[in-house]
């Protein structure tokens, strides 16, 4: 703040220089632990990995449920699975159903 007297300006310049020395004693403090929580991201991503291929086979399972399937679109979301080389996503072989009365 710019105030009409210099005690107001000198006073935010002296608090901002002082807080920028704190800053700048704690660094290495700041750089250490910010090392030591990235040493851990690698294991953090893989988990989160995990997770995420294991709650896509759950939705997918509970996509194929009877109670379920009728309300799924089978377009979209398209999978997250790679293609196989043929280009065509692998599916689940339709059985037909048929009465006992048709065969009679």
């Amino acid at each position: 703040m710019i105030g009409r007297n210099g005690a107001v300006q000198t006073a935010t310049a002296s608090g901002r220089r002082r807080t920028f020395q704190n800053g700048t004693v704690r660094l290495p403090e700041i750089t250490d632990a910010v090392a030591n929580e990235t040493k851990h991201l690698p294991g953090l991503v893989a988990q989160t990995q995990t997770s995420m291929r294991e709650l896509e086979r759950l939705v997918e399972a509970l996509q194929r449920t009877w109670l379920v399937r009728k309300y799924v679109d089978h377009t979209y979301p398209p999978s997250w699975h790679p293609q196989t080389e043929t280009g065509k996503p692998d599916q689940m072989p339709i059985k037909s159903v048929h009465s006992p009365k048709d065969s009679k």
